[in-house]
């Protein structure tokens, strides 16, 4: 008779311990990967447009252009959050 919650295998028992292991490390890569995204949609967005300015490269035009640094913004937000979607996935 087996206890509930006790592996009679320990052989098992550590495959599934080594498969949480890859799966979890799988999960932290990607999270790495979409969170470097998220920083380059930021400098991208945001960061370029300043350092444009700076060395006087034209303005944009228009009523709306402040908009687009912004949606830039939301996007590595988004972006960033899925990244964070992914490490609260990690197995114990």
């Amino acid at each position: 008779m087996t206890i509930p919650g006790t592996d009679p295998d320990p052989a098992d028992a550590a495959r599934r311990a080594h498969a949480t292991t890859i799966r979890n490390e799988k999960r932290r890569l990607a999270a790495t990967a979409l969170n470097n995204i998220a920083v380059a949609t930021v400098v991208t967005g945001l960061v370029a447009p300043v350092i444009a300015l700076g060395y006087q490269f034209s303005a944009p035009h228009g009523r709306y252009w402040i908009a687009f640094p912004v949606l830039w913004l939301v996007t590595a937000y988004g972006i960033h959050q899925l990244a964070r979607r992914q490490l609260e996935r990690l197995e114990p």
